[in-house]
């Protein structure tokens, strides 16, 4: 185990090393400058337009989308190993399944 620990860490240290060595070989001063505006997909911003109003249901649902897809993530390995769990635990799976549709269709 301290052998997966060592070659993560000279791997890790490695990569962080030939990525510091490439910056500084290919960087330039105008890269730098166009890293320091407000917006570094190349378009310049409008006057008065840096700071916009976001709204709540923008948050809303993409917490709701994360929290959807991590149960479905975790009930995928259920419904793999169905045949091993039994009546029961499939019973409670689909009860699962159906309120989480019913959440999904009240979304």
């Amino acid at each position: 185990m301290i052998l997966f620990f060592l070659l993560g860490l000279v791997v890790s240290l490695l990569i962080y090393f030939v990525n510091i060595l490439q910056y500084n070989m290919t960087r330039s001063i105008q890269s730098s400058a166009s890293l320091l505006r407000t917006y570094e997909c190349g378009f310049e911003s409008l006057a008065n337009q840096s700071r916009t109003k976001h709204y709540i249901s923008y948050y809303i649902i993409a917490l709701l989308y994360v929290i959807f897809d991590l149960e479905v993530a975790l009930i995928l390995p259920a419904i793999i190993s169905l045949t091993l769990l039994g009546t029961t635990a499939s019973t409670l799976l689909i009860i699962i399944m159906s309120l989480l549709c019913l959440c999904f269709v009240y979304e």
